[in-house]
């Protein structure tokens, strides 16, 4: 098992009840697991979120390690 924190912005911290965005969002995952599985135990769309992470932008393919700080951004749509 791996664990990551996770920081959401936009209106997505609203989806989490307790959330505090000084701490984040501690989530257990199993070894190997990716973007994309993080976004499946969190139950949101990968289309509606751009990962960032250790300040790194990362594609939802990128493997997660133990310690890894996930902060997930809403895409800014409009015009």
């Amino acid at each position: 098992m791996i664990t990551v924190t996770v920081y959401f912005y936009g209106t997505l911290p609203r989806r989490f009840a307790g959330y505090d965005p000084q701490q984040g969002y501690t989530v257990a995952l199993r070894q190997g697991a990716d973007i994309s599985n993080l976004l499946g135990h969190l139950g949101l769309a990968r289309e509606k979120v751009a990962p960032v992470i250790n300040g790194i932008t990362a594609d939802h393919c990128r493997k997660l390690a133990d310690g890894d700080r996930v902060r997930l951004f809403q895409p800014v749509q409009g015009g």
